[in-house]
């Protein structure tokens, strides 16, 4: 089973796949399928580790007090 990562690599969101022990740039869909490219010099120690997906909205509900509902 191959691990996906979310990174950013020279400023630049990117998703990469680790397969063999290499840290490789991805492209497609992670949600489908992704195909494996070129390297990434340094593997995970090169880069910057970011939040999985990017939330579209955030929702918060305030109902923690009575008179709050």
């Amino acid at each position: 089973m191959e691990r996906i990562f979310r990174v950013s690599e020279n400023n630049q969101a990117v998703f990469a796949v680790e397969r063999d022990g290499e840290l490789r740039r991805a492209t497609g869909d992670p949600f489908a399928a992704l195909s494996a490219g070129a390297a990434i010099a340094g593997g995970l120690g090169a880069v910057r580790l970011l939040p999985p997906v990017m939330p579209s909205k955030i929702v918060c509900v305030g109902l923690n007090y009575k008179d709050h509902a």
